[in-house]
């Protein structure tokens, strides 16, 4: 299976063949390794996972990513030969603090931010969140707490319950913003104008949301949702294990 993995990707993926994406095959280990499902299953996903890997356009994504994604990937790598639970589990909360570092610092503009939303089912209903001080830029964290049943709550689940992803150019524009992010009931919290977001989940599991945010209008595109799509899927990989 690891094998068919590696096929897949370096058929869809010559240039990240090129930097070592794969760091070694670790991202195809990981794919078929932690995965506790059918072999059928197994590989519904990973060609749901290549293929999704595949649909970014990696030669033009700005220079320096290479670097960092093969940072990331030797993490995954080290997380999936580990054989310690505990040992396991601290380096992967390496990786979460590592990915959203990383993000923050390969963007070329001064003032964005990067965070984890962790995803939480416990009552009284699902919400993201930015627990764990897991965010990077700026002066302060994101303390939107998006809840189920509310409007901006509804709409970030849901595009968790699709593995969507998501980029918002102008929040204050009213034909180009999501629902509920008007500055009615913020109380503060939104010190951004645009931002980019997608799932972190591999297979049925849901580990939260992978954000980057600028207090600039039209200050993120669409190579920066390429890079946090890319960014998301390793740390659910890392994470999966």
């Amino acid at each position: 299976m690891g094998y068919i993995a590696q096929v897949q990707l370096g058929q869809e993926l010559p240039f990240w063949g090129h930097i070592g994406l794969l760091a070694g095959g670790a991202l195809s280990a990981a794919v078929a390794i932690v995965l506790p499902l059918r072999e059928q299953k197994k590989q519904e996903i990973l060609t749901q996972e290549a293929t999704a890997l595949a649909t970014i356009e990696a030669a033009k994504v700005r220079s320096g990513l290479q670097d960092r994604v093969f940072v990331l990937s030797t993490q995954v790598a080290a997380i999936v030969e580990e054989n310690d639970a505990n040992r396991r589990d601290i380096r992967k909360g390496q990786l979460k603090r590592l990915a959203v570092d990383l993000l923050c610092n390969r963007i070329d503009q001064q003032n964005v931010r990067a965070s984890l939303l962790t995803y939480f089912e416990t009552p009284p209903g699902r919400r993201l969140f930015c627990a764990d001080n897991l965010w990077h830029g700026r002066d302060r964290p994101p303390r939107t707490i998006f809840a189920e049943g509310t409007d901006r709550g509804s709409y970030m689940l849901r595009m968790v319950d699709e593995r969507g992803h998501i980029l918002v150019r102008d929040v204050d524009s009213p034909g180009g913003r999501p629902p509920g992010w008007d500055m009615k009931g913020w109380n503060g919290e939104r010190s951004y104008k645009a931002f980019t977001c997608a799932t972190v989940a591999l297979g049925d599991q849901v580990f939260g949301v992978l954000a980057l945010d600028s207090p600039v209008a039209g200050g993120l595109n669409e190579l920066d949702e390429q890079a946090v799509r890319l960014f998301a899927l390793l740390l659910a990989i890392g994470l999966a294990v």
